[in-house]
């Protein structure tokens, strides 16, 4: 019966096939226009855009929606014309501008002249993208504050070099501004009347241009530099394993700067640091041992020698990493350094000298004031005190107590000699006015960048146990603590650099107070540090003496420099008969 039925509709459409044809379209447009009679009403037309913005097939209320988040990240860019590079960007809210797309949204409609027109629902958005354009807020205060931040009263703005930077796990350009002075006034009324559509704004102005020296087109090429190199990750090899960085990690731990006017990249020391102590550090590194010298006096006697260790050097490793990738080499070796043994000293003082000491205890009984004194014959172990181990104001002499403290955070790295440190002066200078000059300021704040106890617990490691900043108002120490220090520096046993034991020697010859101890030894050059505060009058002096070298100090409350230059004096020619 279907077969039957089939062929009789078959054989009409056959013997018809005009008026089958038109029965189809009739057919065909007869569902469209139901589908367009039909659309809903708030659905904006499909293929429908607004200012280029596809909305087509949103709600109203999507639509609405998606232009107004547009419009709040879109830009008012700001160009000195016929540059190609913005002076400034700012969104619309910078600048106190509001605007909603619900009102031009809610205008645009299918009207049901077009719903009977067949085929319109695909075309029919042209009739009604666009039908109005945004209204605005603007809030004037806003708008001013905006500009005194950005501007100040001159129309400056800072030019601002292209960089880049890790976002969202993915190397990104960060574009360049150009900088440079503009009419203030003429650019203020230009941002009260423009009008920023979805897309935002372009404004012109005329003034004087500071172009960018890293454009961005040149970061966006290291960018892509950058991608390609690491998209593999590397390999490190520890010298038992290999195992892989991943590039996710590489990108985490890029900074990015300029060097020579070219901006270039690096790998972060402190970001990578946790990563790189334990998947390598924990592997190649080994503690050093200890080498134990026996000494006389400052001379050295038995020496037995400890292992050198081994120390993982991040910096080296980061930057091998970054030379590998640029050759393509796929793996680096970890990169370590030798750690010396540590040295511990056991000393043994000579026998005190005996007409030494006599002299000194008379001379101290007959001239005015109060005295210790300590000195230690760095080279003939003739070794003479007089109340040595009594405690004293320091005065200046703290200062070498400092200058030591500092030097050693410049051998650990912590600090450097271009670092600033008192009213534009650097490290370099302060520490040379410290010495040379007895200046306060850089002396105290040296002081406080170390502080008190760190300075106290590093005198105490080296023997120095009389010596203390940890007195309220005061800073102590003794004739014996004072020698000890200075004899540890002239015999290396301080400091692992002899560049910066030279620094330190050589800042104390050039002492510009010399009425002391180097008046009373006019033969022998002499590096010494002075302090004088109130009634105190201190010396403190490595003596290269034509006779053999020897350290010392005398300290005095209530005497003279002619005193003190006196006691040298006598001390240096009882020391050559």
């Amino acid at each position: 019966m279907l077969r039957e039925k089939y062929t009789a509709t078959k054989s009409w459409a056959t013997r018809h096939p005009r008026r089958f044809f038109w029965y189809v379209i009739g057919s065909v447009v007869g569902l469209l226009l139901l589908v367009q009679l039909f659309y809903p009403a708030g659905t904006l037309l499909p293929f429908s855009t607004i200012e280029k913005i596809p909305v087509g097939g949103l709600s109203k209320k999507e639509a609405t929606k998606k232009l107004d988040e547009t419009f709040t990240s879109s830009k008012i860019a700001v160009y000195f014309k016929e540059s190609d590079t913005a002076f400034f960007k700012a969104s619309p809210s910078d600048i106190g501008i509001a605007a909603s797309n619900k009102d031009r949204i809610e205008a645009v409609s299918y009207p049901w002249f077009l719903r009977l027109v067949p085929t319109s629902l695909w075309w029919g958005h042209v009739f009604t993208d666009d039908v109005t354009s945004l209204s605005y807020n603007r809030d004037s205060q806003r708008q001013a504050d905006f500009m005194t931040k950005t501007f100040g009263e001159t129309c400056s703005l800072e030019v601002r070099n292209a960089t880049a930077e890790v976002k969202n796990k993915e190397i990104k350009a960060v574009e360049a501004f150009s900088g440079g002075n503009c009419d203030f006034n003429k650019l203020n009324s230009k941002l009260s009347n423009v009008k920023p559509t979805v897309q935002g704004a372009r404004i012109d102005i005329t003034g004087t241009e500071i172009k960018p020296t890293i454009t961005t087109a040149q970061a966006e090429k290291l960018v892509s530099h950058v991608t390609d190199v690491i998209d593999g990750g590397i390999k490190v090899d520890d010298g038992k394993d290999k195992h892989t960085i991943p590039k996710e990690l590489l990108r985490s731990w890029l900074d990015f700067g300029v060097v020579d006017t070219k901006l270039d990249y690096s790998f972060s020391v402190d970001r990578s640091a946790s990563y790189l102590g334990e998947r390598i550090a924990s592997k190649v590194e080994k503690p050093a041992g200890i080498t134990k010298v026996t000494l006389l006096d400052f001379s050295e006697g038995k020496r037995d020698e400890g292992e050198s260790g081994v120390a993982f050097n991040r910096s080296k490793m980061l930057s091998s990493i970054k030379t590998s990738l640029e050759k393509n080499e796929g793996t680096v070796d970890v990169q370590v350094d030798a750690i010396a043994p540590n040295v511990t000293y056991t000393r043994t003082d000579s026998p005190a000298d005996e007409k030494l000491s006599t002299l000194i205890k008379q001379f101290a009984a007959s001239h005015s004031g109060t005295y210790g004194v300590s000195l230690r014959d760095v080279s003939g172990h003739r070794n003479a005190s007089y109340r040595a181990g009594t405690v004293y104001t320091t005065a200046s002499t703290y200062k070498m107590f400092v200058a030591y403290s500092t030097l050693l955070r410049v051998e650990t790295g912590e600090w450097q000699w271009g670092d600033s440190i008192n009213g534009g002066r650097d490290l370099t200078q302060c520490f040379q006015d410290m010495i040379q000059l007895s200046d306060n300021e850089c002396a105290v704040a040296l002081l406080k960048k170390i502080s008190v106890k760190a300075l106290t617990d590093e005198a105490h490691a080296i023997g120095a146990k009389n010596t203390s900043f940890l007195v309220s108002n005061d800073i102590k120490s003794t004739p014996e603590d004072e020698s000890l220090l200075l004899g540890l520096l002239y015999s290396k046993q301080i400091l692992r650099d002899q560049a910066n034991r030279d620094i330190w020697i050589n800042a104390m010859k050039k002492n510009v107070y010399r009425q002391g101890i180097p008046k009373g030894i006019p033969s022998a050059t002499v590096a010494d540090k002075v302090g004088f505060l109130d009634a105190y009058l201190h010396d403190a002096a490595i003596v290269y003496s034509p006779k053999g070298n020897y350290v010392l100090v005398i300290i005095t409350e209530g005497s003279s420099w002619g005193n003190i230059a006196e006691l040298a004096s006598q001390i240096e020619t009882l020391r050559t008969k």
